[in-house]
């Protein structure tokens, strides 16, 4: 056994066999992939166990999880953010390096394990588009004071509602000249000609969800 699970695991070792209790915070990835066994019995406590990235099972030939008796364990691919601070009332931040950097983006953000509400713009409804691009996919122009001059548009997520679906597709840029908004993709499956823009209603309805800093009404 490699000296780099002894901090992670509590081993009991069978005939080319492992069952172990991984500690709180281990990363199951890393554990997974660099086991020296082809069969791994993984027993779970009441904590938080991470996935940082997909499980590679090349050298098992049989992997079990499960619980302790009474036990509620949590397997999660998400990540710690740290750090926070409390700059206002009801308000906290905190910098993230790889998001900083743009190594890293997410668009989920769990509190005690329940989901945080991203900054909707509008806070409720929808607004609707005035008219669709040229393409009737990548570009849309919008009704005056609806879009504004946000910085970093390129982080706003355009959610656009199909007549039963939904779109998501990054913003690349805001023209307020020309009210006139730019999708990084297109919008809805593009083989299939429902998903245009104007297909259901010509002024359909969307609105946008940011991850850092949130749009702000100005009127």
């Amino acid at each position: 056994m490699k000296s780099a699970f002894i901090a992670l695991l509590t081993p009991v070792l069978f005939a080319n066999e492992v069952v172990l209790e991984p500690k709180p915070g281990a990363d199951l990835a890393d554990l997974i992939s660099k086991s020296e066994f082809t069969k791994l019995d993984l027993v779970f406590g009441n904590d938080t166990y991470f996935l940082t990235k997909p499980l590679e099972l090349t050298n098992l030939s049989h992997l079990t999880f499960r619980a302790k008796p009474g036990t509620h364990p949590v397997i999660s691919g998400g990540q710690v953010i740290t750090g926070w601070k409390q700059v206002k009332d009801k308000l906290w931040q905190t910098t993230v390096p790889d998001v900083q950097s743009g190594q890293w983006t997410f668009r989920e953000l769990f509190l005690d394990g329940q989901p945080r509400q991203r900054a909707r713009h509008p806070n409720t409804g929808t607004h609707r588009i005035a008219k669709a691009g040229p393409d009737n996919r990548t570009s849309f122009f919008f009704n005056q004071g609806d879009l504004h001059d946000w910085p970093r548009p390129e982080q706003i997520e355009f959610v656009f509602y199909h007549d039963w679906s939904l779109s998501r597709v990054l913003v690349d840029s805001i023209d307020l000249d020309q009210k006139q908004a730019f999708l990084r993709d297109p919008v809805g499956q593009t083989t299939a000609a429902h998903y245009a823009m104007s297909h259901f209603e010509k002024q359909p309805r969307f609105c946008l969800l940011y991850t850092s800093p949130s749009p702000r009404d100005r009127g």
